[in-house]
């Protein structure tokens, strides 16, 4: 991670909006990843270096990010509660073919977590 965060680094040595951009991009890919540069960066280059409303600006995309995560991770863990639910009442009644089904529910909500925690696009605040 530091060479990349150095080679972005320099690549941004220009304007103050180049390293924005850098992030932006790479927020574009993803969005885990902008924040472990945005923390990364952060520890190599030192506030002094860096405008104060761009330090400003590049904290609070580091805040949407680590909201985006957070509401990503909430919603995933709500959709087990009926699951979970299920295991309280060790699932009373439950077929050879509900076992099944049940089987591939969870699977398919194990790919849509990989999904959507490492998803490209970062959740809109004001959409929630």
């Amino acid at each position: 991670m530091e060479v990349f965060v150095n080679s972005v680094l320099e690549r941004a040595t220009g304007p103050s909006s180049d390293l924005s951009s850098a992030i932006q991009l790479i927020e574009e890919h993803d969005s885990l990843l902008a924040l472990e540069f945005l923390d990364s960066a952060f520890q190599q280059i030192g506030q002094t270096e860096l405008p104060r409303p761009l330090i400003h600006a590049l904290d609070a995309r580091r805040s949407t990010l680590l909201l985006a995560f957070y509401r990503r991770s909430v919603a995933y863990i709500s959709s087990f509660e009926h699951l979970e639910q299920a295991l309280r009442n060790g699932f009373p009644g439950l077929t050879m073919f509900d076992r099944y089904q049940l089987k591939h529910v969870i699977q398919h909500q194990m790919a849509r977590l990989k999904v959507e925690l490492t998803g490209s696009h970062t959740a809109d605040p004001a959409s929630s």
